[in-house]
């Protein structure tokens, strides 16, 4: 895994440096995010970092208006300084697709905005991969592709990491399940991907697996929220809980 990372944040940096000044998003959660950062903060390739949660060297934020607020004072703090790039890692891509809409609305000619997707990178550091380990790697991101101009599709660097065929399929079968709770749902498939990404990080390989059968009879609108609580219940999963949430604002 560190050969992948150190590969994407490599052709990152060299993104970033060609941005001279303006905002750099990092999406989505599940991809190393805060890694892919820090190395850059150590090449000071970014001058501030925002991000859902704070950590060493990097600033939290309450809300996508205070978000906005905060990156906008930064440039003016910075002043005219030719070379000045804020970094940010929202806590979903729907916010990350507000907070583009929000810096754009503020009309600074000066703040540009870049849209990093950090799954594109990897899938181009994993080169080929076997059948069943990029069906369960694969991940698409339709809000952002509707939200702003490029093509939101990679993989996720997480199932990189297994190696167990039978983890593989049963994490398989779960994502499948997943997918199936509200077909043709853009929000939802574009939270799913996310949230799938957490749930190869936080439990074991069959644990998302074992509740799922719950969840066939709640497929449709709200419903699918109502079966990913029972979910949560079961399992004890605090991202399973913020996924219902997020399914609820559609």
């Amino acid at each position: 895994m560190e050969d992948f990372v150190s590969a994407v944040s490599r052709w990152v940096g060299d993104d970033v440096g060609g941005l001279r000044r303006g905002v750099v998003v990092f999406v989505p959660p599940g991809s190393s995010r805060f890694e892919t950062v820090r190395r850059l903060q150590e090449e000071k390739l970014v001058d501030v970092v925002y991000a859902y949660r704070e950590e060493a060297g990097v600033s939290s934020y309450r809300d996508v208006e205070q978000l906005a607020e905060a990156v906008v004072e930064e440039f003016r703090r910075a002043g005219d300084r030719p070379v000045y790039r804020v970094a940010v890692m929202p806590r979903s891509t729907q916010e990350a697709v507000l907070l583009v809409k929000r810096l754009g609305e503020t009309k600074r000619e000066d703040l540009q905005v870049k849209i990093l997707y950090l799954p594109k990178y990897y899938a181009e550091a994993a080169g080929e991969l076997e059948e069943e380990l990029r069906a369960l790697a694969e991940v698409e991101h339709y809000r952002l592709k509707t939200a702003a101009r490029g093509e939101y599709r990679g993989v996720s660097p997480k199932p990189l990491q297994i190696s167990d065929k039978e983890k593989l399929k049963k994490l398989l079968e779960a994502r499948k399940t997943l997918e199936e709770l509200s077909p043709g749902k853009l929000g939802l498939r574009d939270v799913l991907a996310e949230a799938f990404g957490k749930a190869l990080k936080a439990v074991p390989g069959a644990a998302v697996v074992l509740a799922l059968g719950d969840l066939l009879g709640y497929a449709f609108g709200n419903k699918a929220a109502e079966g990913l609580r029972r979910l949560a219940e079961k399992t004890g999963l605090e991202f399973i809980e913020k996924l219902a949430d997020s399914v609820l604002k559609g």
